[in-house]
């Protein structure tokens, strides 16, 4: 065995020298002291880690454990009650605002309320034709001489009792929400619901709603609108 031999095993495992090394070390002062100097730092590593284990340290272990987990359980089970209530209490507070506010409520109102209900209107892009637009009309027997503006967005939607043309033109302004409700009407005049700016007015035995972040754009749209429902 050589000195590099002997290093290699030194390094793995000092105390369990094979017959070699040991005979390599009585002939080799240089790795005997290598050796010296390795027990040394087995001995101190030793005593580091010579710490003394308190009594009933499994038992302590296991009851922490134990406590552990059950405040975990009791936590979870608690969320749950939580949002549980959360959901109760969100019934409960829309309940009474229906039974409050249902019969009252206005067209304005619920046109920003129904926001809500199709957020993706908002996103929508590209500019249905005038014949897709005067068809949507048509359903609720609406007629259109031509399409009122780039409108990207029209379904037919429900605003309480009434069926209503919901609308989206994207305009450099900013998104605005249109709505026309046939068979009713209203007098014309600006609202602020819920932070939504609006616009309200008949036209053509309906009620046409506009809805934005601000009233840049009604103008034009209300002019739009009344030419098309001429």
């Amino acid at each position: 065995m050589n000195c590099l031999e002997f290093r290699r095993m030194l390094a793995v495992q000092p105390r369990q020298l094979d017959a070699d090394a040991r005979a390599h070390r009585e002939e080799c002062p240089r790795c005997a002291q290598a050796m010296q100097q390795a027990m040394a730092f087995e001995s101190l590593l030793d005593r580091a880690l010579e710490v003394p284990v308190p009594a009933a340290l499994a038992d302590q272990v296991l009851l922490r454990q134990a406590t552990e987990q059950r405040q975990s359980r009791s936590g979870r089970q608690a969320l749950v009650w939580r949002v549980a209530a959360g959901f109760a209490l969100s019934a409960g507070v829309l309940g009474v605002s229906w039974l409050a506010l249902g019969p009252q409520q206005t067209l304005a109102a619920m046109s920003v309320e129904h926001l809500g209900h199709e957020p993706m209107a908002l996103t929508a892009q590209g500019v249905l034709s005038p014949a897709e637009v005067g068809a949507g009309f048509a359903r609720l027997g609406v007629h259109l001489t031509h399409s009122p503006g780039a409108i990207s967005y029209l379904q037919i939607c429900s605003l309480g009792r009434h069926r209503a043309i919901h609308m989206v033109m994207q305009l450099p302004g900013g998104a605005v929400t249109v709505m026309y409700v046939p068979g009713t009407e209203t007098p014309r005049g600006d609202f602020s619901e819920r932070g939504v700016l609006g616009r309200e007015l008949g036209l053509d035995h309906g009620v046409l709603l506009m809805l934005a972040a601000d009233r840049s754009q009604f103008d034009m749209i209300e002019a739009g609108f009344r030419e098309a429902l001429r």
